[in-house]
């Protein structure tokens, strides 16, 4: 197989092993999976650290071809991306529950206006914040 450069990290070799084991399960890796897979286990029995990631880059340099290596690669960098953003935005982020209805209505919109459903509620919902004489009766008034 191709002799790649890249050299799996401590940080990134559970995402790598288990990144691995979901793409042996579904046959999007190597020819002989069966051997490749059992390989792979007795990789990651290995006792400290250091001599997982070894044995693993190694498994990796063995069974992966130039383009299985490349999508690992972007598999860890879109990991490491999406941590990092994670990590800035999860705070100021919050899920909720919506009706259908509201769900729908909030997708017309978005795709109307090319925008977020985030975006299509930051833009709306201040106009509700304007003060009214009472808030339902407002909403009954339209």
């Amino acid at each position: 197989m191709a002799r790649a450069s890249y050299q799996i990290t401590k940080d990134d070799s559970e995402f790598a092993y288990s990144y691995i084991q979901k793409k042996l399960r579904t046959r999007d890796f190597t020819n002989d999976y069966e051997s490749s897979e059992e390989e792979l286990h007795k990789t990651f029995e290995k006792p400290g650290q250091t001599k997982k990631i070894e044995a693993l880059n190694k498994w990796c340099d063995k069974w992966l071809s130039k383009a299985e290596w490349k999508k690992l690669k972007v598999a860890i960098r879109q990991r490491r991306k999406r941590s990092v953003a994670h990590l800035r935005y999860d705070t100021m982020r919050r899920n909720i529950t919506i009706s259908y209805h509201a769900f729908k209505l909030l997708q017309k919109i978005s795709e109307r206006d090319n925008v977020t459903y985030s975006y299509v509620l930051e833009r709306c919902l201040p106009k509700e914040l304007e003060p009214s004489p009472t808030g339902r009766e407002r909403i009954r008034r339209r």
